[in-house]
């Protein structure tokens, strides 16, 4: 019972600090109690997956991910993980082999659908990639990650004007993000003088 409780109060000091919240030391003060004190838990493995992910550890982080599905393997936020890890490893063929087989169990995951259009874009395929994103925004318009993303997608693609617009809602949605507002207004002033691009 202890056991529990006090891996659900380090679980939860764990996501506010990966959070990004500033009132909190840095994350792995949290993380690695959790692991170290349950080691055969897989939400405290996945925890410790994601903290090694939003820390640019992408090798460390799927190994975590792979013990937590190693434990349970239906675990699909792990499985998720694991993709993200890969991708930002830059093993595109392995995460998007991943995501392709979430999607089949969950057409409607955002996330899924972000991460296989992303990889979709680097594997040299821009129209699945332009599908898969423009899906995901159907489901989710609000989804900042998923409006960045494409809007990214797009600028690559010199579609600046349509870059824009995306992005300019993402500042909308989130106006924290002030060095995207400051490339928005950047972008603003080149499609007025230039034109959309291509």
């Amino acid at each position: 019972m202890m056991a529990n409780r006090t891996i659900k109060i380090l679980t939860a000091l764990a996501m506010a600090a990966l959070s990004g919240c500033q009132l909190w030391p840095p994350r792995t003060v949290f993380i690695r109690p959790i692991s170290l004190g349950h080691p055969e838990n897989p939400h405290a493995l996945f925890i410790e997956g994601k903290a090694f992910l939003a820390q640019g550890e992408p090798r460390k982080a799927a190994l975590k991910f792979q013990a937590a599905l190693s434990l349970q393997p239906d675990f699909e936020e792990a499985r998720i993980g694991l993709a993200h890890a890969y991708r930002a490893g830059r093993n595109y063929r392995r995460a998007e082999a991943l995501y392709r087989q979430m999607l089949e169990r969950a057409p409607k995951n955002v996330a899924v659908l972000e991460g296989l259009a992303i990889c979709e874009r680097y594997l040299k395929r821009p129209d699945q990639a332009r599908a898969h994103f423009q899906q995901a925004l159907a489901l989710d318009p609000k989804s900042v990650s998923t409006l960045n993303a494409y809007a990214d997608f797009l600028y690559n693609r010199k579609e600046y004007a349509e870059a824009l617009k995306y992005w300019e809602e993402s500042v909308r949605l989130d106006p924290s993000q002030g060095a995207l507002r400051d490339l928005v207004a950047d972008l603003r002033r080149y499609v007025a003088k230039y034109g959309k691009g291509q």
